[in-house]
């Protein structure tokens, strides 16, 4: 298959391997105030990603230092995350 991301804007060929982890949604709570979850359904099933790339640098404002920016070296992906849908079964 082949994937491009927001930094890049290119299309490399990518292969995806096994499951690697499933993430949950979370809220979260910042000094007194509180961030609920917005898609308390919305789960992400995390596949192996194998992709050869050069990482950029790439240059962030964040909720934390809104007034300093920073500067990031990114490294390989190596997962890819997908939605997916939690399903509890019940053994008959």
């Amino acid at each position: 298959m082949t994937v491009s991301d927001q930094f890049t804007k290119e299309y490399k060929e990518a292969r995806l391997g096994a499951l690697r982890g499933v993430c949950n949604p979370i809220g979260k709570r910042h000094e007194d105030k509180e961030f609920p979850r917005d898609h308390p359904n919305a789960h992400l099933a995390c596949y192996e990603l194998k992709l050869s790339l050069q990482p950029p640098n790439v240059a962030y404002k964040d909720q934390f230092h809104p007034t300093k920016a920073g500067g990031l070296k990114l490294v390989r992906p190596w997962a890819l995350c997908v939605p997916s849908n939690k399903e509890r079964k019940v053994n008959p």
